[in-house]
């Protein structure tokens, strides 16, 4: 399952919104993601947006209540009202909280749940579609921890962007400005890109609903990245100054618990900004730099350095692959890494010369080595130097077991 079609739900709402806000929009209908979620494995024939249009529309009656006589005003109708009235009949806000009898700010309370309760509809249809989903669901507390966490190095400015992207049609209703600084560089970081992306989107949707709150004129988000030596930082500010803070003033339990395991599983720390002088609140998201242990792999093959990268890609080892033999000693001394792991059959200059000079030079000698060969002479290896032996090819399972028995993850 890509990366794609892999979510956790606070974007999927995302994405439903925004298809509520463009459901007679054909063109729109035809290119937003849910139409990838659900038409293109429909298998229906046809146009893949109108397949989608008539999904939405009949989550939303299914939304309408079967057992109550129709009363704009009671609980049990507003949720199908607001749906109906403000996405279906397109009525502008104003006129859909005259017809409920409430203020434009209880009716954007209102819509918000009435957006997740459909959004809710159509996920449990995309869990059917995906069952790899279920794991991403935030509602459930064991299933939250099967989530499979990938750091990667990613583009902090890049992953900003596209939340900022993805939220336009929300900034858009809400009358929300979004300002980047200080984007002329590559802000990267070590992070999860998919669970990263919904942090945002929650704390990004609590700042609209504050901004909403307190009915502040001046709706803009600034953005900042800065850097030093230990972490990359990330700076979100309103124009408000709210006393509470705005940590606590989550505007769901389930936010403010995903919130809290996210940000440790993925290592972001997530603090609060106050000026009541300069009128403003935000929070700074603080990504420390990995302190990772490097791997020097040497293979005179392209695709076996990425299948390393990729077996050891969940462990806290970085990789760095050399095709090059005869620069094996010159690049060990500068990189200074905790293990190398080298092939023997390499044109011009094999892996045991290379094991010798290793061996021989002062500045290398005492770097473990891991000999990986066809051929099976774990002895010669050990009476050459190796610390280890793996017979090629390589299986995920042994290269992972022999790094744990050198004890090269431990701190």
């Amino acid at each position: 399952m890509d990366e794609n079609i892999l979510m956790l739900f606070e974007e999927f709402e995302v994405l439903v919104k925004e298809s509520l806000s463009n459901l007679f929009d054909y063109a729109a209908m035809e290119t937003t993601p849910l139409t990838a979620l659900f038409a293109t494995h429909s298998g229906q024939s046809g146009s893949k947006g109108e397949f989608l249009r008539k999904l939405i529309l009949e989550s939303i009656d299914t939304l309408k209540p079967n057992d109550k006589a129709f009363d704009a005003n009671a609980n049990e109708w507003r949720t199908y009202t607001i749906l109906n009235q403000r996405y279906i009949e397109n009525l502008n806000s104003l006129d859909v909280a005259r017809n409920l009898s409430i203020s434009e700010r209880q009716l954007r309370r209102y819509q918000r749940k009435a957006v997740e309760a459909l959004a809710y509809r159509l996920w449990d249809r995309y869990q059917a579609i995906y069952p790899e989903a279920r794991q991403a669901t935030p509602t459930s507390d064991s299933n939250i921890k099967e989530f499979i966490v990938n750091l990667e190095e990613i583009n902090l400015w890049e992953v900003v962007s596209g939340v900022n992207k993805l939220l336009a049609t929300t900034t858009s209703e809400d009358h929300v400005e979004l300002k980047t600084q200080n984007n002329e560089t590559l802000w990267m970081i070590e992070s999860d890109r998919i669970i990263l992306r919904q942090i945002l989107i929650g704390l990004m949707n609590q700042f609209f609903q504050l901004l909403h709150e307190f009915e502040t004129p001046n709706r803009l988000l600034t953005f900042s990245f800065f850097r030093d030596e230990e972490k990359t930082t990330l700076n979100i500010d309103a124009p408000i100054y709210i006393e509470a803070g705005i940590l606590s003033n989550l505007h769901t339990p389930e936010l403010k618990k995903n919130l809290s395991f996210w940000s440790q599983e993925i290592n972001v720390q997530i603090n609060e900004n106050h000026s009541k002088e300069q009128n403003k609140s935000g929070l700074i998201l603080e990504f420390p730099h990995p302190q990772k242990k490097l791997i020097l792999v040497v293979d005179d093959q392209e695709p076996a350095l990425r299948m390393y990268e990729r077996y050891l890609s969940r462990t806290k080892l970085k990789i760095v692959g050399l095709t090059k033999p005869s620069k094996v000693v010159a690049r060990a001394k500068e990189l200074k890494p905790a293990l190398i792991v080298l092939d023997i059959m390499m044109p011009k200059v094999d892996g045991w010369e290379v094991l010798q000079s290793l061996k021989l030079d002062e500045g290398t000698r005492n770097i473990p080595v891991i000999v990986c060969s066809a051929w099976g002479e774990p002895e010669l290896a050990t009476s050459l130097g190796a610390v280890g032996f793996l017979k090629k090819p390589v299986i995920q399972r042994d290269l992972l077991a022999i790094i744990q028995k050198l004890k090269i993850l431990d701190d």
